[in-house]
C-alpha cells in the first residue's frame, strides 16, 4: 500500500486540522478503481493508506474548517 498524505496549513504556517467531509481518489476516465481514503490526523498531516496502481489519479476533496468554512478542491496526483 502507498500512503496518501495531505498537509494543510493556516496562513501563519501552522498545521490546520479540517473535518474531511468527503474524499475520493479516482481515475479521471472511469470510476471502477475509485477509493475512499480513510484519513487519520497525526498532529501535522492527514494520512491514509491506499492501494492504487501507478499512474494518474485525481483526489476530490470536500472539507470544512472549524469555523464552518467549506473547502472543495480537485487535486491531480501521480502514483509511482
Amino acid at each position: 500500500d502507498q500512503v496518501l498524505t495531505l498537509e494543510i496549513l493556516q496562513r501563519d504556517g501552522t498545521p490546520l486540522y479540517p473535518a474531511v467531509v468527503t474524499a475520493t481518489l479516482g481515475r479521471a476516465t472511469h470510476v471502477a478503481q475509485d477509493v475512499i481514503p480513510d484519513f487519520v490526523w497525526d498532529g501535522q498531516l492527514l494520512r491514509a493508506d491506499v492501494a492504487i496502481a501507478p499512474g494518474y489519479w485525481t483526489l476530490w476533496l470536500d472539507m470544512q474548517a472549524a469555523d464552518g468554512t467549506n473547502f472543495r478542491r480537485r487535486l491531480p496526483l501521480t502514483a509511482r
